[in-house]
Parts: C-alpha cells; structure tokens; sequence
C-alpha cells in the first residue's frame, strides 16, 4: 500500500492516478474496477487512459490473471509490475500478449521461480534486486548472520525506497530501469 500511496502523492500534476487495492483473490473486483464504463473514468479521456498492474507476492501473480481477463475483452494493459511473484500453480503464469512492457522484480529462491525466470517465453523485463540494488561489503558485513539487506528479501521489497522509484519513474515516465 506504500507503493500506492507513493503513486496517489506524487504523481505529476497533469497525471490523474484512479487507483485502488485488491486482494490476491479479487480478480472479478479488480476487472469489475478497470471497465472503462465505471463512473470513476467519466471524467477521463479513454485516449489519455493507461492500464497500469501492480502486483507484490499473491498480488503479483494475481495481476497476470486480471490482464489475461482484460486481453478476453480485447483492453490493453499498458505497464505491469510484479514484484517478486508467488507462484501459486505448478505451471508459471507468463506475461499475456495484452501487456505492452511489463517489470518483474525478483529474488532468487525457489518457491517462486522456475530456473531465474518467471516464464521461459516470457517478454518482461526480468529484474534480480540483488545484482540491481547491490549493497556495500561494509554494509553486508554489518548485517547480522540471518539478515539480508531490505530491498533482498521477499517482504522488504515492497518497502524498498530505491524500488518505488523505479516503479514511479516508470509509470508516469516509462523510463525502463537499467542494470
């Protein structure tokens, strides 16, 4: 909710941010939420309109569900970001063709990859957070011996400072991170 609040606070001031939290499971409610018939739009340009998924753990994998019922109805998906995914089935959920440039942020561990790679046809932008936000020696050897710096750890992701940048940066400028 950080990441949103971020988004809803300094977005510049000719963006309007129409933004909303779901849970994991709420597919239905978050499709229902993006119809472009919702009074929350009527004010806005479908033209001037993008799509914008955000998604961490159960959320990240939840938003390749509401694009891929978004593609059903033939709407476009503008940016999505998943910030280190769950993989909830045993088969990988693949960035949907409805997506135009998509993040994927991620930590290597098992439970939620499949050999580094969240899908081997996979168009996003894969991200490691440990080579793209490297910490000092100084720093990692400060650390105590169960301790990983904040932006390497599944749950610090979403409170990762230099990350909400990135992701600033890229929903209202679309500038694409660089290693």
């Amino acid at each position: 909710h950080k990441l949103l609040k971020l988004l809803e606070g300094e977005a510049p001031s000719h963006i309007t941010v129409v933004a909303k939290v779901f849970g994991p499971f709420e597919q239905d409610e978050a499709v229902a939420f993006l119809n472009i018939k919702n009074p929350k739009f009527a004010n806005i340009s479908p033209k001037k309109t993008e799509i914008i998924l955000i998604g961490h753990s159960m959320g990240g994998y939840s938003v390749v569900d509401v694009a891929d019922r978004l593609s059903e109805a033939n709407t476009t998906v503008d940016k999505m970001v998943q910030i280190d995914p769950y993989r909830v089935y045993e088969t990988a959920a693949c960035q949907p063709a409805n997506v135009v440039v998509g993040l994927t942020y991620f930590q290597e561990d098992d439970w939620a990859w499949l050999d580094g790679k969240w899908c081997e046809s996979d168009d996003a932008i894969d991200i490691d957070v440990k080579l793209h936000f490297p910490e000092s020696d100084d720093f990692l050897d400060s650390l105590e011996f169960d301790e990983q710096p904040l932006c390497w750890t599944h749950i610090g992701m979403d409170d990762c400072p230099p990350l909400h940048q990135e992701v600033k940066a890229f929903v209202f400028d679309g500038t694409i991170p660089t290693s």
